[in-house]
Formats: structure tokens, C-alpha cells, sequence
């Protein structure tokens, strides 16, 4: 595909208008496929719009790129007991200005591609060039007060670093995980491996569990949650300064209903109450713990938030699959488990000098807090980092 020949965008609004172009530019790129980036538009998830864009030369269809717009409004800011005049100033301008931001990639998953192209002899260069070309056309068109390149591809790294783009990074995004060794076929195995103090640690965390009844939720049963899953989901994101979007009860239905058997809902129950949930997506050779919720009270004395993690684990080493990924929150917490970090690359332009300002701020708020809590940790007997560290 020769850059240097004019190109023009197709932009849809809505999925159901995408040709089959689409999905055979995504190819193996399953995330990326029709049916997969619809599953946010029909659950129609508050203060989001969609675009859809296939980008043509010469008639021929030749790239794929997808777009999420999240309009702001106060309802995205979280005031606290005692707010700041921060958190004042906020509230005021986004009750009377409601600014909106382009997704370059998808708020509620990560590492969700957002472009593809269909000519594999394209280079990195060549095809950077058409998706920045992509992203300033539909910038113009949604009108948006700037642009957020979320979980940037590799190969675009460079590219977005180069200043003469005019794009910022967010550095230290960090999501944790950790490789799961092929002889561990049970939790027992992982505590095996465990250096004593940690040993001790899982065993009095996992104890608690035994208060709980933990099931698989699906069909009736997860239906019938759905309420109480939203409410413990918002109990959680309420807890962010900013919220850069929010799920429904919707999204987790058609999630189920989209992905069947590679999306998995587990329920935490004191007595027969809902009071924790976990989620998980499978695939690629990957356990991906996903969204969860919890009540923050009986998290105090029945460490929901532990209990679900080593439940993960346990799961995760119960599928045979070689890691798990358990997100971007609570490093410290995934660290003691034995998860280590991978580096993600984010890159923002924006116009809004609030947004600017918004961005920049809970970007500070976010490292102070990763510098006072986060910090390696050594969790294993020594002989297991090996093959821990192995490379895929």
C-alpha cells in the first residue's frame, strides 16, 4: 500500500452498518472482528459513541481503524466527603461544559487493538502514518477536545515518541501478571513454591474463604446477579477521582452472550448475599482476570479482594493456561502474589486545557500513589525464577 496515493476514510456510526470488508482486514485479529467491537455499542453504555472506519485508496479498501468518543459530563467526577477545591472546580465545569475525548482503542479492555491493515508489506512507518492520518480525519469529525492512544501497538512506539507528533506519554502504566510453570497442575503446587512468610500469608488469607460460598455464575443465576453486580462494580469504580467511562448491567450480559464459554462470572456469597464478584476472559493463552466487584465493608474481615485473587490463580492453574493476567490496580497487592510487571505505552494529545489539566493530574495523583505502594517483591523459593522469567 503506497502512502503517497490519496486515501479516503468510510466512517460508520453504528456496527450493523460495517461491510464484511471489515472482518477480513482484521483476519486473525478475533478482538477486532465485527461482533467483538459491537459488544459496547449494544449495550448501550452511558456518554459513549462509536466510530467504525475503513480506510480506502483507489477504491480498495485497505485498513481498519476503530474509535471510541466518551463525552464528560459531572457524573465522572467523584466527590469525596471533603472535597478539594480540586474536586469542586471540576464538578462546576463539567455541569456546564460536557467536553469529549477520542479513544484510540477500547476504555474497558486492555491491550484491544485498534487498527489493522490488510497489505502485510506494509512498514511500521508507512502504516504509522496512515493510522496518524486516521486519527486527526476523525479527530476533526467527532470534534473532540483530544485523542487518547490507549495500549499503543509496539511497532507505533517510536513513532508516537517522536515530539513532532505533538503526543504525550503516560509513563509507568503497568499491568501485572505472572507466567504459570508447566509442572503446577493444582493451588497446592503454587504454595509449594511459596517462601515460607508468603506461605503463611496465603493460608490465613484463604481461610477467611471458607466463610464464603464461591459458584460459577451463568444462564438464570447470572442474570438474576446482574443488579448486584452493578452495584458492587460501582462500588469500586466510584473510588477513582475521574471515571473515563462506566459499564451497565447490559455490558455484562452481552458479554456472556457474545462470548460464551471464554468469559466467566464467579460469585463471592455470605450467606446466600452477593458480596464479591470476579470475572475472567480466556483465550489466546491467556487468564485474564477482567472486571470485579465488592463490598469494601466485608472486604475488612473476609479479604474479598485477596480470596479473589488467589481464586483467579487457582483457576487460571486449573486451565492448563501459561499466565495470568490480573490488571492494572493494585500492584502492590498482585506483587505479593508473585505477579511481575509489563510496561504498557499511552499517548494523549489534547486541545482542552481542562482535559490537558485533568489528564495531568491524575496522572501525578496515580504515580504518587504508585511510588509510596508499589515495589517488587520475591514471593518464591528461588529456584522457580527461572522459569518464571522465561521468555515466550
Amino acid at each position: 500500500m503506497k502512502t503517497t496515493k490519496p486515501l479516503e476514510l468510510k466512517v460508520y456510526r453504528h456496527a450493523a452498518e460495517i461491510p464484511d470488508t471489515w472482518d477480513e482486514i482484521a483476519g486473525a485479529e478475533k478482538r477486532l472482528h465485527r461482533r467483538a467491537i459491537a459488544l459496547c455499542e449494544e449495550s448501550s453504555l452511558p456518554d459513549m459513541q462509536y466510530y467504525y472506519v475503513i480506510i480506502m485508496q483507489q477504491g480498495n479498501p485497505q485498513a481498519i481503524a476503530y474509535f471510541q468518543l466518551l463525552k464528560f459530563g459531572p457524573s465522572h467526577i467523584n466527590v469525596p466527603e471533603q472535597p478539594t477545591m480540586a474536586h469542586r472546580f471540576l464538578k462546576g465545569y463539567f455541569s456546564c461544559i460536557k467536553p469529549s475525548i477520542l479513544v484510540a482503542g477500547h476504555l474497558f479492555r486492555h491491550d484491544h487493538p485498534s487498527f489493522a491493515f490488510s497489505d502485510a508489506l506494509l512498514t511500521p512507518a508507512d502504516a504509522f502514518k496512515v493510522y496518524e492520518w486516521c486519527i486527526n480525519k476523525v479527530l476533526g469529525i467527532s470534534n473532540a477536545s483530544g485523542v487518547f492512544v490507549k495500549d499503543c501497538p509496539s511497532i507505533f512506539v517510536p513513532y508516537f515518541q517522536n515530539h513532532a507528533c505533538g503526543y504525550r506519554s503516560l509513563p509507568n502504566d503497568i499491568i501485572m501478571e505472572m507466567r504459570i510453570p508447566d509442572n503446577w497442575e493444582s493451588f497446592a503446587d503454587y504454595e509449594e513454591a511459596l517462601k515460607h512468610k508468603y506461605l503463611q500469608r496465603s493460608k490465613k488469607v484463604r481461610k477467611s474463604l471458607k466463610q464464603l460460598s464461591v459458584r460459577e455464575l451463568d444462564g438464570a443465576a447470572l442474570e438474576e446477579q446482574l443488579p448486584a453486580m452493578h452495584r458492587l462494580y460501582r462500588k469500586v469504580a466510584d473510588n477513582q477521582l475521574v471515571a473515563f467511562g462506566y459499564l451497565n448491567e447490559n455490558y455484562f450480559s452481552r458479554l456472556k452472550s457474545t462470548l460464551n464459554g471464554d468469559y466467566k462470572v464467579y460469585g463471592f456469597f455470605l450467606n446466600e448475599e452477593l458480596v464479591a464478584y470476579s470475572s475472567v476472559l480466556l483465550g489466546e493463552g491467556i487468564y485474564d482476570m477482567y472486571y470485579l466487584g465488592m463490598d469494601y465493608e466485608h472486604n475488612k474481615n473476609l479479604q474479598l479482594y485477596f480470596n479473589m485473587l488467589f481464586h483467579g490463580l487457582e483457576k487460571a492453574i486449573a486451565s492448563g493456561l501459561p499466565k495470568i493476567v490480573m490488571g492494572r490496580t493494585a500492584l502492590e497487592a498482585k506483587a505479593v502474589l508473585g505477579c511481575t510487571p509489563d510496561y504498557l505505552y499511552n499517548f494523549y494529545k489534547v486541545s482542552n486545557p481542562v482535559i490537558a489539566w485533568i489528564v495531568q493530574y491524575t496522572q501525578r495523583l496515580f504515580m504518587q500513589q504508585t511510588k509510596s505502594t508499589w515495589q517488587d517483591r520475591h514471593p518464591f523459593k528461588s529456584y522457580l525464577y527461572p522459569s518464571l522469567n522465561a521468555s515466550e
